[in-house]
Formats: structure tokens, sequence, C-alpha cells
């Protein structure tokens, strides 16, 4: 049985801007790596984990689909948008900061 070690992203800053989309699966999110989310953009995460203290990991004016995600640290998520978390799972200090028009859906 041979494991497979997640891809490690650090201190890289993604722009998603509107009408665009970007999918990722497996990757570990570490450092100062940044995800800036545009109305209209569209992110898709699946199977990773994030610990980005430093700034806030997602920025979302858009739409986020995160799955069997585990977000860890200080980290948090900035919601301006729609995000849909599906096995979502929140550690030690991580959060979720909600903005005015956000929406938010949980499913486990």
């Amino acid at each position: 049985d041979e494991r497979i070690e997640p891809s490690i992203i650090r201190n890289i800053t993604f722009n998603v801007h509107s009408h665009a989309e970007m999918s990722m699966e497996g990757f570990k999110f570490d450092g100062e790596t940044q995800i800036l989310i545009d109305s209209d953009g569209f992110v898709e995460i699946a199977g990773s984990t994030a610990n980005t203290p430093d700034l806030s990991f997602i920025v979302n004016k858009g739409t986020v689909d995160l799955s069997d995600v585990t977000i860890s640290g200080n980290t948090v998520l900035k919601n301006e948008g729609f995000m849909d978390m599906l096995g979502v799972t929140f550690k030690d200090n991580s959060g979720i900061s909600n903005q005015e028009e956000g929406k938010l859906r949980f499913s486990r």
C-alpha cells in the first residue's frame, strides 16, 4: 500500500478573474498562499488541506466548492459570494468570515 503525499503549494497568490474557473485536488496549501476570486469566478478544491495563517486563504466574491478539505491553524476563509462546503473540517483557530452578501452551504 503506497501512500501518495500531496503536492505542497506555498507562498503563491492565485487570481481567478470573472468567468474564469480553477479546479485543484490533492494539494497542501501552506505559508502565504492565497486564492482571490472575482465575481463570476469559480474555484473547486477537493481532497486538500490549508494552513495559511498570515493571510485570508480564500477571498471569495464568486463561487467556491470545497469538498473533503481540512482547514487548520489560524486560516480564515473570507466569503462575499457563495461557498458550498461538503465534508469540510475546521481545526484549531481556523474559521469563516462571511461578509454582507455572502452565502454558505454546509453538507456532511
